[in-house]
């Protein structure tokens, strides 16, 4: 096996591999869990704060799950990008 065969087929695996872990991330970051609060026992009417309470925490449990989607999806994008620098690099040594 030449050293041109080696490189190609390292390089194709390494891309492989990155392309592998950046779809992980993807489906990490389309998967996450908001978690669900119960309804307030009191209608709105007898009992506004409740009620503003309960927006106030779903809101914030939004913003942290967007928080770790970005974060999740930052990784997948960087890893995306390696994934398809080394496939270049594969495919301009397998054109030699």
């Amino acid at each position: 096996m030449t050293i041109q065969r080696v490189l190609v087929l390292s390089f194709a695996l390494a891309t492989l591999g990155f392309g592998v872990m950046a779809a992980v991330y993807w489906w990490r970051s389309s998967a996450l869990d908001v978690p669900l609060l119960p309804a307030p026992d009191a209608s709105i009417s007898d009992a506004p704060e409740q009620h503003h309470l309960t927006t106030s925490v779903n809101l914030d449990a939004l913003f942290m799950a967007g928080l770790e989607a970005a974060a999740l999806n930052r990784t997948a994008a960087g890893l995306t990008a390696i994934a398809a620098l080394l496939g270049a690099i594969t495919t301009v040594i397998g054109a030699f």
